[in-house]
């Protein structure tokens, strides 16, 4: 098994971005997720064609979790300072399959990364997943808020 946080070289980004934005002109919705994922963590530029909003859109319309997980992120710790931490747990809340995104952001968060401990908080919180390695939603938010961001109170201390 290899983490999906293993750097990989810039070419081979670039050419993996490439072929990801071919695949989503031709329909393909993970492509696309995967693009606005690699765009959203600063890996990749940016395309002049889509925005992280635009390439992620069709995703959450049809419940793609990849999608929608990658959208609740860019919700709660995007970019541009603006966060709706609200409407991210309500994205989250309404996932109906963990399909993937449960063993992708697991390795994550394996890795140290601070988004893996916020998906596994947010899949626990929803009752959609089990932490994998039995530390509490506390915990991981924990994590999140020295390393990441801040992280609501009421993200701690409700559950659905």
């Amino acid at each position: 098994f290899r983490s999906p946080t293993v750097a990989m070289g810039g070419a081979l980004i670039s050419e993996g971005a490439a072929l990801m934005m071919e695949a989503r002109a031709n329909g393909d919705l993970l492509a696309a997720a995967s693009l606005a994922h690699l765009i959203r963590r600063g890996e990749v530029e940016q395309s002049e064609r889509f925005t992280v909003e635009d390439l992620l859109r069709d995703g959450v319309y049809h419940n793609v979790p990849f999608a929608c997980m990658n959208q609740a992120l860019a919700l709660a710790v995007g970019s541009d300072c603006m966060s709706d931490w609200e409407q991210a747990d309500q994205l989250v809340g309404a996932l109906r399959t963990t399909c993937g995104i449960l063993d992708w952001w697991w390795a994550m968060a394996r890795d140290g990364d601070p988004e893996g401990d916020l998906v596994l908080s947010w899949l626990s919180r929803h009752g959609l997943a089990r932490d994998p390695d039995g530390l509490s939603s506390m915990d991981r938010l924990d994590r999140v808020t020295r390393v990441l961001c801040a992280v609501p109170d009421w993200m701690r201390y409700t559950s659905t």
